[in-house]
C-alpha cells in the first residue's frame, strides 16, 4: 500500500474488513518511521524503497504483490513512478476509488494517467511498415515496450523477436502473446542491450528488417543519482542496438 502512512490505518482496516485482503506492507510518502507497523503492517520505507519492497514480498511469499496506491499518492506524477516501477517487476497497480465507504480497488491503466482524453489514431502507415516485416523490439517486457509488442501483433508482422533483461517481464509479455497472438512467430530473448555480443547474436539469428528500440532506464529522479547506470544503458545500450 503506497501513501500517507498517517492516514493509511482506517484504509487498512476498510481493505481488510471488505475485501478479505492481505496489506503485507506500507510505502509512506513522506519516508517516515521504517520498521514502524501500523494495524500490524510494517512501514517497508519511501517510495525510493518501492523496487526493493517488492523483490522483497515476491520472494518471502512466492508470488508477486499488487501495489496499491492510496491518499496523497493518488496523484498523476507519483502513479507514473509506480507504475513504471510495478510493471518492470511485474506487479499489477490498483488504486483505491474515491469511495470511501467501498474501498474498492480498481486497475490502473497507463492511459488513465494521460492528462488528456486518449486518442485514436490511424494505423493504416504503421501497418504498411509492420505488416509481413521481421520486426525486433528491445526492451520488450518493460512499461512501453510490452505496449509496443502488443500493438505490432495485431499488424501483421512475418516474426516477432523481443529482448529483455527482466526475466519475468520476459516471461508475462510472450506467455500473453502466445495467447493473443498464437499464429505470430515469437522469439523471447533474456539479454541486456549493454551486453553487445548478446545485442549482436540476437539480431544475427533474427536478422529483422524493423527495430525498436525501447530498453532505457526511464525513472529520471533515480536516474539523476545514478548516472553511469543510467549511460551504460541508455547511451551505451542504444549504439549496441544501432551497430547490430
Amino acid at each position: 500500500l503506497v501513501g500517507d502512512a498517517e492516514n493509511c490505518a482506517a484504509v487498512i482496516r476498510r481493505l481488510q474488513e471488505t475485501q478479505k485482503l492481505r496489506v503485507l506492507g506500507l510505502i509512506d510518502m513522506e519516508g517516515n518511521d521504517p520498521g514502524r507497523a501500523i494495524r500490524g503492517v510494517p512501514i517497508m520505507g519511501g517510495l525510493e524503497m518501492l523496487a526493493d519492497v517488492i523483490d522483497i514480498l515476491t520472494v518471502r511469499y512466492g508470488r508477486t504483490p499488487w501495489v496499491a496506491v492510496t491518499g496523497s499518492a493518488h496523484n498523476r506524477h507519483v502513479m507514473m513512478q509506480v507504475l513504471n516501477v510495478a510493471s518492470d517487476h511485474g506487479a499489477e497497480i490498483m488504486a483505491l476509488n474515491p469511495d470511501e465507504a467501498a474501498q474498492v480497488l480498481e486497475p490502473v491503466r497507463p492511459a488513465d494517467l494521460l492528462a488528456r482524453p486518449e486518442r485514436d489514431l490511424d494505423t493504416t502507415p504503421v501497418r504498411d511498415i509492420v505488416s509481413g516485416a521481421r520486426v525486433l523490439v528491445t526492451g520488450g517486457g518493460g512499461t512501453i515496450g510490452s505496449e509496443l509488442v502488443r500493438q505490432i501483433s495485431a499488424l501483421g508482422p512475418q516474426s516477432l523477436t523481443i529482448i529483455d533483461s527482466c526475466e519475468y517481464n520476459l516471461y508475462a509479455i510472450d506467455l500473453e502473446l502466445q495467447k493473443s497472438a498464437p499464429d505470430l512467430k515469437i522469439a523471447a530473448h533474456l539479454g541486456d542491450v549493454r551486453d553487445s555480443s548478446r545485442v549482436r547474436d540476437v539480431f544475427q539469428n533474427s536478422q529483422p528488417e524493423l527495430v525498436i528500440h525501447a530498453a532505457a532506464l526511464k525513472h529520471v529522479p533515480l536516474m539523476e543519482r545514478n548516472v553511469c547506470e543510467a549511460i551504460l544503458t541508455n547511451v551505451a545500450g542504444a549504439v549496441n542496438a544501432a551497430r547490430a
